[in-house]
């Protein structure tokens, strides 16, 4: 057969399979790629990420930077007035348990003793 006589033979299968593998093959890349709306909402996620990650840059840096400084005397009594209010705290919460224990040691005297061992 010669080179003519293929392509009439082969010409109709081509007409009708081309198209079918070239729609085959685009549907196929539509798959792998985002949609356009997908991609916009993707790009804006990432430039709110960028600025968010920016602004986390900056107070990382001032946190090195009073890391890396000795705390000045005004900052020292500052952090020890903290603790001596805190400390108060807890001490006046302790006093108040004790108070309470002691009202309940009384009323438990009060109950199980009778008035003439008092």
């Amino acid at each position: 057969m010669d080179f003519l006589a293929k392509v009439m033979v082969f010409w109709p299968l081509a007409v009708f399979a081309m198209p079918v593998l070239l729609a085959i093959g685009l549907l196929w890349l539509r798959t792998k790629f985002p949609e356009l709306t997908a991609f916009n909402k993707a790009v804006g996620d990432i430039a709110e990420l960028r600025s968010k990650v920016g602004i986390f840059e900056v107070e990382l840096k001032e946190l090195r930077n009073d890391i890396e400084s000795e705390p000045t005397r005004a900052q020292v009594l500052a952090q020890l007035a903290d603790a001596i209010a805190r400390l108060s705290r807890v001490e006046g919460g302790i006093e108040g348990v004790n108070r309470q224990l002691q009202a309940q040691g009384q009323w438990i005297q009060a109950l199980a003793l009778p008035d003439s061992r008092r």
